[in-house]
């Protein structure tokens, strides 16, 4: 979440953007940002009926989000995908396969310190027409910002490339989606799909605007736990146009990342990051791999000599999805798994669960967390937090009683 006081401050400056698709932030001078970025937020049917407060009839997502909210308001900026739509008339709210969503979801993503959706995926259109336009108005309204979808070609033509200014330093953020299920695209609006032509062109529109590139890509293989062919042609094609960063989503789960050093055809050699899927963020998909995902935080700052940017500090934090029934009712939580497992380097002669840069580890329940969790559902957020550590080969972010 931007700092809030100095977006305030700067709203009162006598400045305009040259262009509305540069949205005004912060007039401080260009330090370091830190991003949070998460992966598919979808809106399956169990999670719908378990929001649902017969009391007011209406339906409340702040439970779903309160265990991770004071990880994503620490960012500068937090990033995540949502997919699924807001159709507006409780007679449209679905799941699988053409999900409609409360307005609610959006103001506990907002309250859990959320700053931007991007919303073409695979299920934009599932509510047609009026699902695409409402989306991003909604969404707007609640004081997010957009990216991917547009109302009308005069709005594409507007807004095509998103830039965000955030303490100096100008991004600017394009987003793509492999395909919408084979529903089309309704008459008049745009959904940005997997057209190169358009992608080169809007790279190279954004490197005039920017000071960094960010591409959202919806794509890849469902289930598959590494980028196939088709991820790595979309990715390498967005580098070699100057994008800096590609953060992916759409296979259901996690992926690993990477930092590569990448000449693009402009002559510009530098370090670049793609993070190739972040999973479910929060779902009612139950099988392994695909009931968790992760946040994936990393920074970027000016080199010091003001020519360029520097991407650092990676990190990662695994967080399950868990169905609490403590209050009798279903509550889905995103949890995160460091809260509830334990990591310290293996004893002498005592047999490590996985070597981590050499390192062996031991995983062990928390003796004290910050939940009751039922047996079984602790050894699942063990197998997914080891899963994801020997997918991934980096140590997550630790807990501060973690002793490595």
């Amino acid at each position: 979440m931007q700092n809030r006081l100095p977006f305030i401050q700067s709203r009162l400056l006598p400045v305009l953007c040259l262009t509305l698709s540069v949205a005004c932030a912060e007039e401080l001078p260009a330090e370091k940002i830190r991003f949070s970025t998460v992966g598919d937020i979808m809106s399956h049917q169990a999670q719908i009926d378990s929001a649902y407060d017969a009391s007011c009839d209406c339906w409340k997502y702040d439970e779903v989000f309160v265990d991770v909210k004071p990880i994503i308001e620490k960012a500068d900026y937090a990033i995540g995908n949502l997919e699924t739509t807001l159709p507006g008339e409780k007679s449209k709210y679905s799941g699988y396969p053409q999900f409609g969503t409360p307005d609610s979801l959006i103001d506990s993503l907002k309250w859990a310190g959320f700053d931007m959706l991007a919303l073409t995926n695979n299920h934009t259109v599932d509510k047609y027409r009026e699902g695409v336009l409402r989306t991003k108005k909604i969404v707007r309204e609640k004081g997010l910002d957009v990216v991917g979808t547009y109302a009308d070609e005069q709005e594409f033509v507007k807004e095509r490339v998103f830039v965000r200014k955030i303490r100096g330093v100008r991004f600017a953020f394009l987003n793509y989606s492999y395909g919408t299920n084979g529903l089309p695209v309704p008459p008049g609006t745009f959904v940005n799909g997997f057209d190169y032509v358009q992608i080169r062109r809007e790279i190279a529109m954004a490197r005039e605007q920017a000071d960094a590139v960010i591409v959202i890509y919806h794509y890849g293989t469902e289930y598959r736990r590494d980028p196939d062919p088709y991820q790595r042609y979309a990715v390498d094609l967005a580098f070699q146009e100057g994008a800096d960063i590609v953060i992916g989503g759409h296979p259901h789960v996690l992926q690993p990342y990477e930092k590569r050093t990448v000449t693009d055809r402009y002559g510009d050699t530098k370090e670049r990051l793609v993070i190739w899927s972040l999973g479910n963020f929060v779902s009612n998909q139950q099988k392994r791999h695909t009931d968790g995902g992760m946040i994936f935080e990393f920074t970027v700052e000016k080199n010091s000599d003001g020519k360029g940017l520097k991407i650092s500090d990676l990190a990662y934090i695994p967080v399950w999805v868990h169905i609490d029934h403590t209050s009798g009712s279903p509550v889905f939580r995103v949890l995160p798994c460091r809260d509830y497992v334990a990591l310290r380097r293996a004893r002498e002669g005592e047999r490590a669960t996985v070597t981590v840069k050499g390192v062996p580890v031991v995983l062990e329940q928390r003796r004290k967390s910050a939940r009751s969790v039922p047996e079984i559902p602790r050894q699942r957020i063990q197998q997914f937090y080891l899963d994801t550590i020997e997918l991934l080969g980096e140590f997550p972010v630790l807990h501060n009683e973690d002793s490595i």
